[in-house]
């Protein structure tokens, strides 16, 4: 898949994607598109791993509260050790 077939690629999903296939077959597309199928699942792979990393990060940043007073208490303690 050259880059012009990428663009196309990527400009024929709909605008308003409802269904995660069409985001997976894309992604999915481009690897195997780019690399053999033993790398492809490695980078596939890896790639998973990131967006679960992303979503522990996102998760934990929901957890914490962000007033003045909470932010105050998380200094203090982080200043104590």
């Amino acid at each position: 898949m050259g880059l012009e077939q990428f663009k196309a690629a990527y400009e024929a999903l709909p605008d308003k994607i409802t269904d995660r296939e069409d985001i997976v077959d894309f992604v999915a597309g481009v690897a195997v598109s780019y690399m053999s199928i033993e790398e492809a699942m490695q980078v596939l792979l890896l790639a998973a791993a990131k967006v679960a990393e992303y979503s522990e990060e996102l998760q934990s940043d929901k957890d914490e509260c962000t007033c003045d007073n909470c932010t105050a208490k998380r200094e203090a303690q982080q200043t104590k050790h």
